[in-house]
């Protein structure tokens, strides 16, 4: 049903895959599993026609669609559970379901089809739902509004992008079970997957893709009988280096695009996927670390709330204030008639005074503290979170008819060009190191170009007006800016030392960031605000 033969693809010149080939038989599952940056979602992406395929075959039940736009290869009968769910904040489950069951979706064969009714029927929970919006859902109910949303467009092939992520282990179940359902039914399924035992568990193959390429594509069955060998291949301390006929990368005058998959975080709070933070406002460099940042990124996002963003009276929420600065630079401009709300998993550095409240809060866990923000404020805070979508939904959803989003990031996926150094070793030692940070950074559930993504996101949530902005600028050795490169070297030294950095190479990386004779661009800073319509 599905046929991918020798498929390359990528972004901007640059190639993801590499001569994939795979077959999945109707009413099959095949898994794909890999480690972050191995070209999974770049693979779902090529075949529904989101990324054009650069050379190579995509077939669906044998008529090759490969090149095509996507809405055509959807009526040629493939649907997308996009990862993270995607589901429109603002409209109720009743008006996606009417979407996507648009009268032109007749059913690809003949049969049954798919019918608001039966895939009601299907998951019943959707339909105790329907007056909901989207963000009034819950992640598993985001879920199963994606896979109706893909029903209802009557495919053949299903390509469902991490269906488990975010979800609680009963959901994850739940979801599994659904799956092998549709297959039993006849429905063809490709399924990404980013833990091994869920992929062992639902599929009939399971393909790994190292590099963008296929480097295993073997029945499960083998795999429940010894795991071993699947599991040492997806262990990161395994990982090989890239194949040789791959481009070698220029470490110098234009080091490399780190090479994580879906990105990570800028040095600032970086939670890991059971919740801990590699950066949190109690180490002993956080208060140098916040004071680097305030002035390098204050002047920026003060002009990014300027009016009509920012005006007198208004009632504004601080996300992850840190140590507050932008906090009391708002409670300036809205004045006495209005309110600023500072908050952070940790206040330790906020204090309270005039119009400016401080709450310790959760934006991961805990509800919004208000519904009827005039401005909400997020600075280097979502790239960090697992759910960073869900949360993007849900700051979308406390916000005032009228009121802004404002969601400002660094993109660590830009080349970092060492303008001068005192040596090609120098610049290569930098590479070298700031390589291994983002390393370390993705370990942790880092996502280092969520930046591309967000203003994608915001309109995806609804929101209009939307403008996005990004700044670099270069930093010289013993600068505000190249200080920070020092502090988080020392902050994640243990992790630097584990992945195979020696002391003596991090000490000549902290002399040379002091060095005024080297140089260096700074991460592009990207700046994305919204409004909501009114």
């Amino acid at each position: 049903m599905l046929s991918v033969d020798r498929l390359c693809a990528g972004y901007a010149g640059g190639i993801v895959l590499h001569e994939v080939s795979l077959r999945v038989r109707p009413g099959s599952i095949q898994a794909v599993v890999g480690r972050n940056g191995a070209g999974k979602s770049t693979l779902v992406h090529t075949i529904a026609g989101l990324v054009r395929a650069s050379s190579g075959r995509i077939e669906i039940g044998g008529v090759h669609v490969a090149g095509r736009q996507p809405h055509r290869i959807a009526q040629s009968g493939v649907g997308l559970v996009p990862q993270g769910r995607r589901v429109f904040s603002r409209l109720t489950v009743a008006e996606h379901l009417h979407l996507a069951a648009a009268p032109w979706r007749a059913p690809v064969s003949g049969g049954e089809g798919w019918t608001v009714a039966r895939t009601l029927e299907l998951l019943p929970r959707l339909a105790a739902r329907l007056r909901h919006r989207g963000c009034e859902l819950s992640g598993g109910e985001q879920q199963m509004l994606a896979i109706a949303r893909a029903l209802l467009g009557q495919p053949r092939v299903l390509l469902l992008d991490e269906p488990c992520e975010g979800l609680s282990p009963d959901l994850a179940a739940r979801v599994r079970e659904l799956v092998n359902g549709l297959a039993a039914d006849g429905l063809t399924v490709l399924l990404v997957e980013q833990q091994l035992q869920h992929a062992i568990d639902v599929a009939d193959r399971v393909a790994v893709l190292e590099y963008g390429r296929v480097v295993y594509d073997r029945p499960t069955a083998e795999a429940r009988v010894d795991p071993a060998p699947l599991a040492a291949m997806l262990s990161v301390a395994a990982a090989p280096p890239p194949p040789p006929n791959r481009p070698a990368p220029r470490l110098w005058p234009t080091p490399p695009r780190h090479p994580t998959p879906r990105r990570g975080r800028h040095p600032m709070a970086t939670a890991s996927s059971d919740g801990t933070y590699t950066f949190d406002n109690g180490q002993p460099d956080a208060v140098p670390q916040m004071q680097a940042l305030e002035s390098f990124l204050d002047p920026i996002t003060t002009r990014r709330l300027a009016q009509p963003v920012l005006r007198p009276g208004a009632t504004c929420w601080e996300v992850g204030a840190g140590g507050g600065s932008m906090a009391r630079r708002i409670a300036r401009a809205v004045g006495d008639d209005g309110h600023v709300l500072a908050t952070d998993i940790d206040p330790t550095h906020l204090a309270a005074e005039g119009n400016l409240h401080v709450r310790r809060h959760d934006v991961r866990t805990e509800p919004p503290p208000g519904d009827a923000f005039d401005l909400i404020h997020a600075r280097l805070v979502l790239l960090h979170l697992p759910d960073r979508r869900r949360v993007l939904r849900t700051l979308t959803g406390a916000l005032a008819p009228g009121g802004w989003l404002v969601v400002e990031e660094f993109d660590c996926t830009a080349p970092l060009r060492v303008l001068t150094a005192p040596t090609d070793d120098a610049a290569k030692l930098f590479a070298q190191v700031m390589d291994a940070m983002m390393g370390v950074l993705a370990d942790h559930g880092a996502d280092l170009g969520w930046a591309q993504d967000v203003h994608t996101e915001m309109a995806l949530a609804g929101l209009t007006d939307l403008d996005t902005i990004t700044h670099s600028q270069s930093w010289a050795g013993g600068s505000t800016g190249a200080s920070l490169y020092e502090t988080n070297s020392r902050q994640l030294e243990p992790d630097l030392l584990a992945a195979g950095l020696s002391p003596n190479q991090l000490n000549a990386f902290r002399r040379l960031v002091r060095d005024p004779g080297f140089a260096v661009m700074s991460y592009h800073f990207v700046s994305t605000r919204g409004r909501l319509p009114k």
